[in-house]
């Protein structure tokens, strides 16, 4: 290996393209290897296994999400409700700069169902957004930027659906323009709803 070669980084990026071009059954260690430009043994040095390498992606999806973006509007300290507004926001954001991202969540999505490995990968996506959307809406009570008789749980539940549904929709060839769309007026929608 050539140095400074990130080989696990290669290999990570080359199965997400593989998903958003292919779907998780394009989603082989062969293939991952052929993409990358190595052995198949090469890449069994780096993750012994398809799950090892799935959770590997579901890490690298997990950073990107948790890093801000270059390009955001630099704000004040959000409320929490404009916080919330503001994840929407910044999904399309991110939509633009990697729609691949976005279906390989998808596909992420369609196959928890089916595929135990998948599902436990899906969950920990799900965990780390439902958490901070937890959060969020636990200090817009706090600070009475959300309405004092919040269902917190359900509450968190529903945005997260919306979100999904905004992934799913990307997924599937939605127009930029249409989730663009679409993210407005559930943020709209959010803010009558959680506002105190």
């Amino acid at each position: 290996m050539s140095p400074g070669i990130d080989r696990r980084g290669e290999l990570v990026a080359a199965s997400v393209r593989l998903i958003a071009a292919d779907g998780m059954g394009g989603f082989t260690l062969r293939a991952v290897a052929q993409a990358a430009g190595i052995h198949h043994a090469t890449l069994l040095h780096y993750f012994p296994s398809k799950a090892t390498l799935l959770q590997a992606v579901v890490d690298h999806l997990l950073e990107t999400l948790r890093t801000p973006l270059d390009d955001a509007p630099a704000v004040a300290p959000l409320t929490a409700l404009e916080a919330i507004a503001d994840e929407f926001r910044d999904i399309m954001r991110r939509l633009r700069r990697d729609m691949a991202m976005f279906v390989v969540m998808g596909e992420l999505q369609l196959h928890a169902r089916h595929a135990a490995d998948v599902r436990a990968q899906l969950d920990r996506l799900d965990a780390a957004l439902a958490g901070y959307l937890g959060h969020l809406l636990s200090r817009g009570v706090a600070e009475g930027t959300c309405r004092g008789d919040l269902d917190v749980a359900s509450t968190r539940l529903a945005i997260l659906v919306q979100i999904k549904g905004i992934t799913l929709q990307a997924a599937a060839g939605a127009g930029l323009e249409d989730l663009d769309r679409a993210a407005e007026i559930i943020v709209a929608q959010l803010s009558g709803w959680l506002a105190a």
